[in-house]
């Protein structure tokens, strides 16, 4: 399928520059034989496992078939497969390794096989998902459905809040960079905590760029195949014909600035997701529809941290055009921005050259802020209060919130290996004014029955300024744990202090 959106730009392409911006789609992805995956925890169960028959006959190969070797790795790879439900339409997504999770976003026609060789690198220290967008790969192809970027943004974010739960970092390719681009700027739950921008689209489709004056040119001509495409008998004899193999070849061979990365096994994997049921419709409907926001008025808007890597010989949104020129730029005009050319490298940096992606990937994704996990923070916080009904999802994030900001693992770091600093015991007998002792009987940290504890469970026999409460089943934050209790103690204690004449009354 993305094969056929390639074709679609060649055949008009050829009467302007060579040079020119139309882009209609993001491509597959080819693996190195020697793609290992580490092992990991079983995917959460969503859905049956799904996506092994493209996968399985994109490995049988025909008469390009795929060393043996790399056709297991196809196999294993469409059993880590699951689905999720996604308003009553399955999508297919994988999930592997361990850490902080990053989700692989495919561009137009592709899949999730189109990251398999980078599945099993970032594997090692991330979470990894990888989705097929809905339409695309082994998720649903409804009939008459309308696909719009605005629809997958939805269906990113989602897949966020249902199946990762935790702040996650967005890779994408092609279209599905501008999906990620339109996800981060939607999300207001912290769901993204990064974003990786690979050669990003400017909209669905060419009528995005409509101040390319190349695209001006076309802009007529792209209405008449908008037109001929909605024309089923048409948009079939086309979709057939691209489909032929050495057609796929010379198409991918055009795109990819690495030309030994395109091989029989490649076309192959393109071939399988294209013939599906409803792959046609879900192509026809993507290249004639609206072509979405634009990264241009978006990108402002994002503030997380974003890396961008662009192919410099990429035929469809070239570093020249209006797009790539916009791109190039956001560094010096945006701080969390930054930008790493690739020479030599195509519309697919990932599977063109995954090298080049990994040496500037992995350091970015290494050097991230760190986010602390809802799941462990509310492990945590269960541990320490002794009112479990206290521990919700708003204290959860007013723990997690400033742990995103700036300076917060410098702070984190230098507290927890800085100087104790002195002790309560040494400065207690110091202090003459009344003091009120609260304390949770619950508290692991600071437990009654240990040496702070019980140091302050004897101070108000040693010191009369001291009054001492035990407030029982209460943890380490009394106030927020019980507040009741503590009031209850605070209150009337206040009010029984001694009265202070104000410096200023003193003076008249």
């Amino acid at each position: 399928m993305a094969a056929l959106a390639a074709h679609h730009h060649r055949v008009f392409s050829s009467t302007t520059t060579s040079s020119a911006t139309p882009r209609t789609l993001l491509l597959h992805h080819r693996r190195s034989s020697s793609l290992t995956f580490p092992s990991s925890s079983s995917p959460p169960a969503h859905g049956r496992p799904r996506g092994a028959r493209a996968l399985r006959h994109a490995s049988a190969g025909g008469s390009g078939a795929a060393p043996a070797a790399s056709s297991s790795s196809l196999e294993e790879l469409s059993r880590s497969c699951t689905t999720w439900t996604w308003r009553g339409m399955r999508v297919n997504y994988l999930v592997r390794g361990e850490g902080p999770p990053v989700l692989l976003v495919h561009g137009f026609g592709a899949s999730v096989a189109h990251w398999r060789r980078n599945i099993g690198v970032l594997s090692e220290s991330n979470t990894v998902y990888a989705i097929d967008l809905l339409g695309f790969g082994a998720s649903d192809k409804p009939a008459g459905f309308s696909y719009t970027m605005e629809t997958w943004a939805e269906l990113i974010l989602e897949f966020l809040d249902e199946v990762v739960k935790r702040p996650t970092v967005l890779v994408g390719n092609s279209v599905g960079s501008l999906a990620c681009v339109i996800a981060a700027s939607d999300s207001t739950r912290d769901l993204v905590r990064g974003l990786v921008l690979l050669n990003c689209s400017g909209g669905m489709n060419n009528k995005a760029i409509v101040d390319d004056w190349r695209i001006k040119l076309l802009l007529p001509l792209l209405w008449l195949i908008d037109f001929l495409l909605k024309q089923r008998s048409i948009a079939s004899a086309l979709f057939g014909r691209v489909k032929e193999r050495h057609n796929l070849k010379d198409i991918l061979l055009s795109v990819y600035g690495n030309k030994d990365a395109v091989d029989d096994e490649l076309v192959e994997i393109i071939r399988g997701p294209a013939d599906t049921e409803g792959a046609l419709d879900a192509f026809v409907s993507t290249v004639t529809g609206p072509p979405g926001p634009s990264p241009i008025a978006l990108m402002p808007e994002i503030k997380i941290p974003v890396l961008v890597l662009w192919g410099d010989q990429d035929p469809f949104t070239p570093i020249d055009g209006p797009v790539g020129k916009y791109f190039s730029g956001l560094p010096s005009e945006l701080p969390n921005v930054r930008l790493h050319m690739l020479e030599g490298v195509g519309h697919c940096p990932h599977d063109d050259r995954p090298d080049l992606v990994h040496e500037k990937l992995l350091p970015w994704l290494t050097n991230l802020p760190s986010t602390a996990e809802p799941e462990n923070l509310k492990d945590i916080l269960l541990s320490v209060y002794g009112n479990k009904d206290a521990v919700d999802d708003e204290l959860v994030e007013i723990i997690r919130g400033p742990a995103d900001t700036e300076g917060a693992l410098d702070a984190f770091v230098s507290t927890v290996t800085g100087p104790p600093g002195p002790s309560p015991i040494a400065l207690m007998p110091e202090i003459k004014i009344p003091v009120l002792v609260l304390w949770g009987d619950k508290d692991p940290f600071t437990p009654i029955d240990g040496p702070v504890g019980k140091y302050f469970s004897g101070l108000p026999s040693e010191l009369p300024n001291v009054r001492l409460h035990m407030l029982e089943g209460v943890g380490h934050c009394p106030h927020d744990d019980r507040p009741d209790l503590v009031h209850e103690k605070l209150l009337p204690w206040l009010a029984n202090l001694p009265s202070t004449a104000e410096p200023e009354a003193a003076l008249t």
